[in-house]
């Protein structure tokens, strides 16, 4: 049943976000990113609230706001007239949201986004970050982000944003068009449409496309008085950042103070003020990007064009099939994020959905706190499907891979996975398979994959490549590939079919009889001038190799450090080669009494000598 809950074990709490970065970059319109929403909880902790202020969920369910209380991905705090919120995200970084403002929280991975939606946003990196972190915060036309700085975001209407920089260094877009803010300064974004001939200041006729937007940069001095005042309060309350202000900028504190001071006994409102302070784009200074850098309109257009979003976050009770489709075709999101229902009390976080295909050139994402159960998924030529670290998808029925598929978090297979010719699937997480792998594509295992059902069937011209551990047995149809490098683990049952090769520089284990079996494959030994030690061990009784008299298989050896070797008393280490033909030793290679390999004649055997 669609959007069937299921209860498979323990609830998954939400993880905690353990670094928050800045980014900074401004693009065109094309390039401006989009943070898919996860309902993971952060370190973010509404502090305060001044006057009013409302939080939303993901999914529009309002919370009841208190002191202290933590965000999670997706929220959206609000304030009205008059009002304020404090936000902290570490020791180190805070947020203050002005009055008849929005933002959102969004993450993905270790990028945390803050989505102005309206009004102004107040941030202050009070030390620089690591190169690992990230915090991006962004409008409707651009993204900003600093490092270990000081300023103010606005968004004045969807085509045009301010930011301003009280304190650090941002870069504006990149290459030939790129423009670097420093503090004490402020850089106006403007969005607007071309017209016909490709130069800026078209008609603003709402009709026009992506292609036909662009994007500019005006860049002037920051005055004490462009300031906004709930800025300067902030500013004025830590004596830390007045120092760096004045040492790297030509703000002065005591003319803030004078400022704030004027605000309170005003001679005109701060909406007149700022009215008064806007850039006109025919005098002003400073550079462009995503177009021509010559003048056009006054920088307020009569369109109002929305950038595209191309990616959308599904929570709780819309992750239906009905829901997915929707996003994909009416919605035309290249990217859907599927993640758990997160409220202030509890996490729902097991969902249960029927059949779903993701499109050429789509993308699905199980987010990092989501179990999901799936009946039937199909990935389409060119679509995606991604498992986030911290995510679980769970396949009861099929699943037909013909695409890409990446899983960081756990994948758990009781059915049927298809992974076609054109599909490549690769594995940094945990696989737990009890049903069947059909492989006749690429399957890149940098991760753990657990084996219990039908093994791992490679077809006829796949290829499987174990960087870490598989625990399983696996069988190679005529023309496939088996790698196992160096210093990773294969343990379990593995069949070689005619033209098949298994070139193993790792270690292979099993107590079967035998634990290879050749017929008609190929196995190559270690690597040519490697250090490899490419070893095979039985640890039951029997043989460690059998080779199939009929169709003829081969052996090669390429390093020194091969051991195969049983740990019963059979003193046969590979049964049925034919000396001359199956097996090659490089004359270079010894071995030690211990572990030495001798040939049995009568037997047609390689004894393995104890």
């Amino acid at each position: 049943m669609i959007g069937k809950r299921y209860d498979h074990g323990q609830k998954r709490t939400a993880r905690v976000l353990t670094s928050i970065a800045v980014a900074c970059v401004l693009a065109a319109l094309a390039v401006v990113p989009s943070f898919a929403a996860t309902a993971r909880a952060t370190t973010m902790k509404l502090e305060k609230t001044e006057g009013t202020a409302t939080l939303k969920t993901q999914n529009g369910t309002v919370r009841k706001i208190s002191n202290g209380m933590h965000l999670y991905s997706g929220n959206t705090l609000a304030t009205a007239a008059s009002s304020y919120a404090y936000v902290s995200l570490d020791g180190t970084k805070a947020v203050k949201l002005g009055q008849n403002s929005s933002t959102t929280v969004r993450q993905s991975g270790k990028q945390l986004e803050l989505l102005v939606k309206s009004g102004q946003l107040f941030f202050n990196v009070s030390e620089k970050l690591t190169q690992k972190e990230s915090l991006n915060i962004r409008t409707s036309s651009m993204v900003a982000g600093i490092r270990g700085t000081c300023g103010v975001v606005e968004k004045v209407n969807s085509s045009k944003s301010k930011l301003y920089l009280i304190e650090g260094q941002v870069t504006l877009g990149n290459g030939e068009n790129a423009v670097t803010v420093q503090g004490g300064q402020t850089a106006t974004v403007i969005l607007r449409p071309k017209d016909e001939t490709g130069a800026s200041g078209g008609s603003g006729d709402s009709g026009n496309t992506e292609k036909d937007m662009e994007q500019k940069v005006y860049v002037e001095k920051l005055t004490e008085t462009n300031v906004p005042i709930f800025a300067i309060t902030e500013i004025l309350s830590d004596p830390v950042l007045q120092r760096k202000i004045e040492a790297t900028t030509e703000l002065k504190i005591k003319k803030l103070e004078e400022v704030l001071e004027e605000s309170q006994n005003p001679e005109g409102t701060e909406e007149e003020k700022e009215e008064e302070q806007k850039p006109e784009e025919t005098t002003s200074s400073g550079g462009s990007y995503g177009g021509s850098s010559g003048g056009g309109s006054t920088g307020e257009e009569s369109s109002d064009p929305q950038p595209i979003e191309t990616e959308t976050t599904l929570s709780g009770s819309d992750v239906t099939v009905e829901k997915i489709n929707e996003a994909f075709t009416t919605g035309d999101y290249d990217t859907v994020t599927l993640t758990a229902d997160v409220n202030e009390d509890s996490i729902e976080s097991e969902i249960g959905i029927d059949s779903v295909e993701i499109p050429k050139n789509k993308k699905l994402v199980v987010g990092s706190n989501l179990m999901l159960y799936a009946d039937t998924i199909t990935v389409g030529t060119g679509g995606a499907l991604v498992i986030d670290e911290g995510g679980l998808l769970n396949n009861r029925g099929t699943l037909t891979n013909n695409g890409t598929f990446e899983n960081s978090g756990t994948f758990e297979n009781g059915g049927t996975i298809t992974n076609s010719e054109t599909g490549t699937f690769t594995n940094s997480g945990t696989l737990d398979n009890t049903g069947t792998i059909n492989n006749s594509g690429s399957i890149t295992n940098d991760g753990t994959i657990t084996d219990t059902g039908e093994g791992i069937i490679l077809e006829t011209g796949s290829t499987l490549t174990n960087n870490n551990k598989i625990t399983g047995n696996i069988t190679l149809s005529d023309q496939s590939e088996l790698i196992n490098n160096q210093n990773c683990t294969i343990t379990g049952g593995i069949t070689l079919g005619s033209g098949s090769t298994l070139t193993n520089s790792g270690k292979i284990t099993g107590s079967g009889d035998p634990v290879i079996s050749l017929n008609g494959g190929k196995l190559i030994l270690g690597e040519t001038g490697g250090s490899s030690n490419g070893s095979i061990e039985n640890t039951g009784t029997g043989y460690t190799i059998a080779v199939a008299e009929n169709p003829k298989s081969t052996i090669t050896w390429n390093d020194t450090s091969i051991i195969i070797y049983s740990s019963s008393d059979l003193d046969h280490a590979i049964q049925g080669l034919t000396k001359e033909d199956d097996f090659v030793v490089p004359a270079n290679l010894e071995f030690s009494p211990q572990q030495g390999l001798a040939w049995d004649e009568d037997l047609k055997t390689l004894r393995f000598q104890l």
